[in-house]
């Protein structure tokens, strides 16, 4: 008769992929309101729900045409005025929920990270565009699986000797007590850039533990600073988390090895400069996000591009 190392038997009692899994599919049938069914589409127009947006849809039709700003054009009668964003009456009638209009043409004020990084990839692979919850699951459960990862390594190192059922009272927390099935049930843009933002934060936690603690090599750290560069891009508030990671990684790392860091900060500058590259080639500005440009209210006042 076999038997199984103490080590082997604990891993197997604190499986990842059950839990993965049945979040999955928790996070489907809150993103389905329980009907099952999503709308993709070739036709960023067509990804749409009664609830939901099709905004980074459209971001990614608009690179696939070359251009920065969203697939789709400003109702005619923000375009007549002369300042539209001054009318706010307008704006109430015509001007499209959260969307940033600037010199005639729709923009978001979030980065383009799920864009590039979800939208695009799908649409090359499938040739079809996912609806906001779809996306939202597949960030929220990848964030979840990357953080199990995490929480099993740490356990099993620094705490061998407690409970495997404590892990998985964890596990639950982890994956329905962050506002997961909140940002499913009402997915929109905004909901689709923090779980873009989440799930790039986790990788670069795990890539960045990796390094330090299971003696990883250079690249793992490049790949936590390129995780940053992804985050902040998904929401630009992280760009003070990527700075932050680079000094405290600083001391230790030139002590440790100067060329991985060397490597992680030429990652995040490169990130940092293509960011500020993206602002400026929309508003003019390295450090403008668009914000104030922002229009209100309805969804109504957009038409695909033709």
């Amino acid at each position: 008769m076999t038997t199984i190392p103490d080590g082997e038997r604990r891993t197997r009692a604190m499986r990842i992929w059950p839990w993965v899994l049945c979040a999955t599919v928790v996070y489907l049938f809150f993103a389905t309101a329980g009907r099952w069914y999503l709308p993709f589409s070739s036709d960023p127009a067509r990804v749409r729900t009664f609830w939901t947006d099709a905004g980074y849809a459209l971001l990614a039709e608009g690179f696939r045409r070359g251009q920065l700003s969203l697939a789709a054009e400003p109702s005619p009668h923000l375009l007549q005025h002369e300042n539209p964003l001054a009318d706010k009456h307008l704006l109430y009638r015509y001007a499209w929920l959260d969307a940033v209009l600037f010199n005639g043409k729709y923009y978001l004020y979030h980065g383009p990270a799920p864009a590039i990084t979800v939208y695009l990839p799908l649409r090359a692979l499938c040739g079809v565009y996912p609806p906001a919850p779809a996306v939202v699951t597949l960030l929220l459960s990848l964030a979840g699986a990357l953080q199990l990862w995490l929480l099993r390594d740490v356990w099993q190192r620094w705490l061998p000797h407690a409970r495997p059922w404590l892990f998985h009272v964890l596990a639950v927390v982890l994956l329905f007590q962050n506002g997961a099935l909140f940002a499913i049930s009402a997915s929109e843009f905004y909901e689709i850039a923090c779980a873009s933002a989440y799930c790039w934060m986790s990788g670069a936690l795990v890539l960045e533990y990796t390094y330090w603690m299971r003696k990883g090599r250079a690249w793992h750290l490049a790949g936590a600073a390129a995780c940053l560069v992804l985050a902040a891009a998904s929401r630009p508030h992280f760009a003070l988390i990527a700075a932050f990671f680079l000094a405290a990684a600083a001391v230790p790392g030139m002590r440790h090895g100067w060329r991985a860091w060397c490597g992680a900060a030429a990652v995040i500058g490169a990130g940092g400069v293509g960011l500020m590259w993206y602002n400026y080639a929309r508003f003019g500005n390295p450090l403008e996000l668009g914000v104030r440009y922002q229009a209100n209210m309805l969804h109504r006042a957009w038409t695909p591009a033709t």
